[in-house]
């Protein structure tokens, strides 16, 4: 018995690969005798050193999506040896080997579910906690103002503003787990209608120019024309650039432009966020757009690493695309393709 595709395949004057799933079970009584024998180039008939195979069978293993995972190889020095009953005990080794592999991957994919599952929790207790951590912190602070004689309305304003700003950050790091829990279950729904792409950047950037992620070195630009309508669902196109445009002020520390810019090309929409931060190196760029994938060192920037994730998924479920350029320490663009066909015929282009 062989279980190398390879010596028994120069065995096989048919073909120089072994069996696929579409080919089945290959089973030859003299490979001599094959009319195709001895013209599978270099070798004329068997190759110098190879074992003398006469008799031939070639059994597939096949996962249960029907991938062929490799194959069962036997050879025999004498013609006419392996019977039927030969074929069907290899044809039930090779499941029994399926089998096997496949109960071998599935234990891996627990395995690392249950790692991604362990990493997901630290990051998230970690993100959940400090807010509640300054949020009890400004609520213990404004309880001991309260009680003070020289209580002083403008500083438990600027608490309050604070407090604000913890249960914002809250909210959306809950949001985030929720949008990722219904994209993976098939649950979230899409509700299109005509949108200002233009309109609706420019509402996101005013947004943004009061954000906490924005800092007093932070440029934030619009480059587009006047309007550019497509069909889209109008919360989720919103979140898709409030997620990009807040990558680009987080992973600019130091400040810098962050140009947005919108462009029509034939049928699409054109959308890119570019900002001149820390940039992610070209091994990193790959899994930014799964689930929990941090473009800087665990904790060096907040966020549960869903941002790109989510906006992956609404992208696709538009219809559009999504692809990244970065250079490490120059900066980073992300670049959203969105079709313009849905958008319909009453409505303005």
């Amino acid at each position: 018995m062989r279980r190398s595709p390879t010596s028994p395949c120069r065995a096989t004057p048919p073909s120089s690969a072994p069996p696929s799933g579409g080919e089945g079970v290959v089973r030859l009584a003299d490979v001599t005798a094959d009319p195709r024998y001895g013209r599978n180039a270099p070798h004329a008939g068997l190759p110098p050193g190879h074992l003398p195979v006469r008799n031939y069978l070639a059994v597939p293993v096949a996962s249960r999506s029907g991938e062929v995972l490799g194959g069962l190889f036997f050879g025999h020095p004498e013609p006419g040896v392996f019977a039927p009953r030969h074929e069907r005990l290899a044809v039930g080794l090779a499941g029994q080997a399926a089998v096997a592999i496949d109960n071998a991957r599935l234990v891996e994919a627990v395995r690392e579910a249950l790692r991604a599952r362990e990493g997901f929790l630290t990051v998230a207790a970690h993100e959940l906690r400090t807010p509640l951590t300054t949020l009890r912190g400004i609520v213990q602070l404004i309880d001991r103002q309260l009680g003070r004689p020289d209580f002083d309305r403008d500083r438990t304003r600027a608490q309050f503003a604070r407090l604000g700003g913890q249960v914002d950050h809250l909210v959306a790091l809950v949001g985030d787990l929720l949008d990722v829990s219904q994209l993976q279950e098939g649950w979230l729904a899409l509700r299109p209608e005509p949108v200002d792409l233009v309109a609706l950047a420019r509402e996101v950037l005013a947004n943004f120019a009061e954000a906490p992620e924005r800092t007093a070195t932070h440029a934030l630009t619009l480059d587009a024309g006047d309007s550019l309508h497509l069909g889209a669902d109008p919360i989720r196109l919103e979140q898709i650039l409030t997620n990009l445009i807040s990558n680009a002020l987080k992973y600019s520390p130091e400040g810098g432009e962050v140009r947005c810019t919108i462009r029509r090309d034939a049928d699409w929409a054109m959308l890119t966020v570019r900002d001149h931060g820390l940039g992610i190196a070209s091994e990193a760029q790959s899994q930014l757009f799964e689930p929990f994938a941090r473009a800087a060192p665990e904790r060096a920037i907040q966020g549960l690493g869903l941002g790109l994730y989510i906006t992956r998924e609404l992208v696709e479920r538009h219809g559009g695309t999504i692809a990244l350029d970065s250079i490490p320490g120059a900066g980073t663009t992300v670049t959203v393709r969105l079709p313009l066909s849905a958008v319909p015929t009453d409505a303005p282009r």
